[in-house]
């Protein structure tokens, strides 16, 4: 999944979630503040309700949302970070994507 950030930096990650294993291809991202000021963008599994750090993958902590019928029942599962790849955007447009994930070290 290739997107634009909020800070204008393009970002690729894989496309599911790390929870459910749904795909987040339509998932809605929003910029949150957090509380030391860091400003991140945000998606949130329209499944399960896990959110995730759009740019970085990392899981964030996440208490409700996502569909009413099954996200109570996926919530006992572990929720894992999803993995990033390292990207490069050309003056002309063009993005190519290192198709190894990021090490999480």
């Amino acid at each position: 999944l290739i997107r634009r950030s909020s800070t204008g930096l393009v970002t690729a990650s894989a496309v599911e979630c790390g929870r459910c294993q749904y795909p987040l291809l339509k998932v809605p991202v929003v910029s949150i503040t957090l509380e030391d000021g860091q400003v991140i963008d945000e998606g949130t599994c329209s499944v399960c309700g896990s959110k995730y750090d759009a740019t970085t993958g990392a899981a964030r902590p996440s208490e409700g949302g996502g569909n009413p019928l099954v996200a109570p029942l996926l919530r006992n599962k572990p929720q894992a970070d999803i993995p990033t790849f390292d990207t490069k955007e050309l003056d002309d447009g063009r993005v190519f994507v290192q198709i190894n994930p990021r090490s999480s070290s």
